[in-house]
């Protein structure tokens, strides 16, 4: 399978399981000899505590390039574990805050990772309005979209609408 794996947030997060299990998944997915790429932001659950990316990429054994060429955002690209990850630095640590100022960025290189990598599946989490669109997006090109429950907020139906599977 090729798997593309959208974050709201930083994919090693310290402060979030949530985003921590689903990043050990796709660990795992690639260890079974999938193709997974994480597209992800600097965000992070908590905005009290700064996060240091690029100690965390590093201690992580991962060696990250930052690319600059993007003209809305630094992209760190990186390998970790067989995964390869683009993410995007956002200025607001609070990812409630950054995706109405910069959803921009991560909607254009979702679209641009569909079209170059041609996933089997996408794999996500999250239900607000702009990651249940990008579901539906990938849908539309007959991409099932698989969605990690996490917690038991998402038990309404209406988060089902814009997936085909979910992992519990």
């Amino acid at each position: 399978m090729r798997i593309l794996c959208v974050l709201p947030q930083f994919p090693l997060d310290p402060t979030s399981g949530a985003v921590r299990t689903v990043h050990n998944t796709c660990r795992l997915l690639a260890d079974r000899g999938h193709a997974v790429h994480v597209l992800a932001t600097t965000a992070a659950d908590s905005t009290t505590i700064p996060l240091d990316h690029e100690k965390l990429i590093n201690d992580a054994g991962g060696r990250f390039r930052l690319d600059e060429s993007d003209p809305y955002a630094p992209i760190y690209r990186f390998n970790l574990h067989n995964v390869e990850h683009t993410v995007a630095k956002v200025m607001s640590r609070d990812q409630e805050s950054w995706a109405y100022t910069h959803n921009h960025i991560i909607d254009r290189h979702f679209d641009r990772l569909l079209d170059a990598l041609d996933p089997t599946h996408l794999y996500t989490f999250g239900g607000r309005p702009w990651e249940l669109a990008r579901a539906d997006r990938a849908r539309a090109r007959g991409i099932p979209a698989v969605f990690h429950i996490l917690n038991l907020s998402y038990e309404h139906e209406a988060f089902f609408a814009h997936t085909d599977a979910a992992l519990m």
